[in-house]
């Protein structure tokens, strides 16, 4: 069992943090590609999540910090994806 994070990897999230925090960036995906990043709001993921909107400000801070984290959860499974592909 790994007790503390690796270099460059997020640190350990309980189940339910990560459940909400994968709800909210599958939300925040399908807002950005219905109305663009410009137009994104926190009250549209929150509701898009099912959730109240304190918990996606809670988690992200602002939309700013969303999107980073969106486009940072793609990145990372872009890398994963390719990483254990067809040799």
């Amino acid at each position: 069992m790994e007790l503390l994070p690796t270099v460059g990897s997020p640190a350990p999230e309980r189940a339910d943090a990560a459940r909400n925090r994968r709800r909210i960036l599958d939300a925040a995906a399908r807002i950005v590609t219905e109305v663009g990043p410009d137009a994104v709001t926190m009250n549209q993921v929150a509701h898009a999540a099912g959730m109240g909107v304190g918990t996606v400000y809670r988690r992200f801070g602002d939309v700013a910090q969303l999107l980073w984290a969106l486009l940072d959860d793609r990145e990372r499974q872009f890398q994963e994806a390719y990483m254990s592909g067809p040799p």
